[in-house]
């Protein structure tokens, strides 16, 4: 393999599918290829030009700046596809680990270009440390039906495999509930697994179709929030799905919050209690600094004796 500077004309344009390995756009200084070389370009020779397999984003950069060539490791037309791989992916795993999406579009390409079963299993194990199995692959594969807006998300959340594949297992109707979430809220990667999590368990737990699970959870949200309306609608989707997971101890939750409410409870005294309703009773916590405080938490035992009392019943 060569380092050659190569006629940007000859270098034949991307496919319509996505590159296998992520990038980032770089910024060209300079005259020439050679400035933007920091982050290498990885072609292979063919009979009429040459093959991108890692570099899109600075070739393109090239171009957008005017300039005519870049330099490039050029790969021997005789490599075969998982050769040429091989090579980039040495670089590239040099600087990180590859993400379940860059697995994917591997596996995706192995179908089109049916590399030998032991040079695609080896090169798979290279590429993420396992080995493979059809179901594995099976797993992989299924994250390319995702849709872009999941895939942006993900990758720029670092998230692990797990959550691919979580996201995969969602029905279309509550992926388009999800999509709404990320796409005006921006969630937490956090956030993002406990709902997806919750809408997946209340769907194996109930004879429901999952379009009547959306419907009846009856969350919209506005394209454009500010970041306390972001935070406002990420707390109310949470909620409606904690309610529609535990419909009773949500029922109970909120019999709780109005005996609370029609306590009054003076500014002085603070009332605890276990929110799981492991623990029977309550505890009554008062900070005493005045006379005015003591016969606060004097009238306020005396005044609402019966709501305590309603209350200690409930819990």
């Amino acid at each position: 393999m060569q380092i050659k500077k190569i006629d940007l004309s000859k270098i034949h344009p991307p496919l319509p599918c996505a590159p296998i390995f992520e990038e980032h756009k770089p910024s060209v200084r300079g005259k020439s290829g050679e400035s933007v070389f920091a982050q290498p370009v990885f072609l292979q020779s063919e009979a009429d030009g040459y093959k991108i397999w890692y570099g899109f984003e600075i070739i393109s950069a090239i171009k957008e700046a005017g300039l005519k060539a870049v330099a490039a490791f050029v790969i021997p037309l005789k490599y075969t596809f998982t050769d040429a791989i091989s090579l980039a992916a040495d670089y590239i795993l040099n600087q990180r680990p590859l993400g379940p999406i860059e697995i994917t579009r591997f596996l995706v390409t192995c179908q089109q270009q049916c590399p030998p079963n032991e040079k695609k299993t080896a090169l798979f194990k290279k590429l993420t440390g396992m080995d493979w199995t059809k179901s594995l692959e099976k797993d992989y594969l299924a994250l390319s039906n995702l849709e872009p807006l999941f895939q942006k998300y993900l990758i720029s959340k670092k998230a692990p495999l797990k959550t691919w594949l979580l996201t995969a297992e969602l029905p279309p109707a509550c992926r388009a509930l999800m999509q709404k979430l990320v796409s005006a809220c921006q969630p937490s990667l956090s956030i993002f697994e406990e709902i997806s999590h919750i809408l997946i368990e209340i769907l194996r737990r109930e004879i429901i179709a999952p379009e009547i699970l959306v419907n009846e959870l009856n969350w919209n949200c506005a394209p454009e929030l500010n970041d306390n309306q972001r935070i406002q609608k990420i707390a109310e989707l949470r909620d409606l799905v904690q309610a529609r997971r535990f419909p009773h101890l949500t029922r109970h939750r909120r019999k709780i919050a109005r005996a609370l409410e029609a306590l009054d409870l003076p500014a002085s005294v603070n009332l605890e209690y276990d929110k799981n309703y492991e623990e029977p009773g309550f505890i009554i916590n008062a900070r005493i600094r005045s006379v005015k405080n003591l016969a606060e938490l004097h009238d306020f035992i005396n005044d609402s004796r019966a709501k305590l009392e309603d209350l200690l019943k409930i819990m």
